[in-house]
């Protein structure tokens, strides 16, 4: 059985590390700086309003990461800027599900392409899967231009299948 990596290393800058309690402050204050903007994508961060919510989720998370059911890791470069995580890992069916987000005035300089990319080869060499899947809002053109260029192939577009901000 292959045991999940703690730690990622993008490059020399960027590291990927397995959020845990100790990051629950920062974590929140990275998501409390960019509320306005993650609101407009995610579903969960009108509930992340106090600190507790997100040492639930870092809880939740290893709970996942000791089942080898996902794995969520800060985006330190050199401090704590985003999170990228293997959402569902099918260890059957030899795929994964990849999910990301990035602080606002941080985007765009290949920061997250780089993780991605890390992640994508971690899961194919080290985890011998076989399928990633990105999911993005469509109008999230930031988000979505990272599969392109790792070049993924859309398959299909979802409709309505998550409440945003009050609408789907």
């Amino acid at each position: 059985m292959v045991k999940l990596k703690k730690v990622i290393s993008v490059d020399s800058k960027i590291k990927l590390r397995v959020l845990d309690k100790g990051h629950a402050a920062k974590l929140f204050e990275l998501t409390m700086n960019n509320r306005a903007y993650l609101k407009q994508w995610l579903p969960w961060v009108d509930k992340n309003t106090e600190l507790k919510n997100t040492v639930d989720f870092i809880e939740f998370t290893l709970d996942l990461f000791s089942k080898r059911q996902g794995a969520h890791y800060g985006i330190f470069c050199p401090q704590l800027v985003g999170v990228i995580g293997f959402h569902k890992l099918d260890w059957i069916n030899k795929k994964m599900e990849l999910g990301y987000w990035l602080g606002e005035s941080l985007q765009g300089k290949g920061i997250m392409t780089k993780a991605c990319q890390a992640m994508i080869k971690y899961a194919f060499s080290d985890l011998n899967f076989n399928r990633a899947h990105i999911a993005c809002a469509t109008r999230n053109h930031k988000s979505s231009a990272i599969p392109k260029r790792l070049g993924f192939r859309l398959e299909g577009t979802l409709k309505e299948v998550e409440w945003v901000n009050d609408h789907f």
